[in-house]
């Protein structure tokens, strides 16, 4: 990843909001842990969320984008160059929590999140499942 000025040269480089949204915010905490986000910057460009930085590179208006990896298995116009290691920014998680007083119908899609097929198919698509 230190090469990335380098590689993206004049290009664009877009990102979700990296103020506000959770793979902009990720995405400048592991530029920023590289060094690499004074140098970036000038070359970002910002959309309201990821799936939007993603299209921008499928349609060629950025050059290259940072997004989930779950996400890029959705788009055939994208290809993945490379991958940012766990340890530049925050774990992403994804909680599932029932709050005081949720009906029956909170309760079954929570235990169907948890069941063997939702589990199967989130690890299908890339998403880790911790166990309980």
């Amino acid at each position: 990843m230190t090469d990335l000025p380098g590689i993206i040269g004049n290009g664009r480089l877009a990102l979700a909001l990296t103020e506000a949204v959770p793979a902009g915010i990720y995405a400048r905490a592991a530029l920023e842990q590289s060094g690499l986000w004074d140098r970036l910057q000038p070359n970002v460009v910002e959309s309201d969320n990821v799936r939007t930085a993603q299209m921008l590179v499928a349609i060629g208006a950025a050059r290259f984008g940072i997004v989930y990896a779950t996400d890029v298995v959705q788009e055939r116009r994208v290809v993945v160059l490379s991958e940012i290691p766990e340890d530049p920014h925050p774990p992403i998680h994804y909680p599932l929590a029932l709050i005081h007083g949720a009906d029956l119908v909170a309760e079954r899609f929570a235990a169907y999140l948890n069941s063997p097929l939702a589990r199967a198919t989130f690890t299908g698509v890339g998403f880790g499942v911790v166990e309980q």
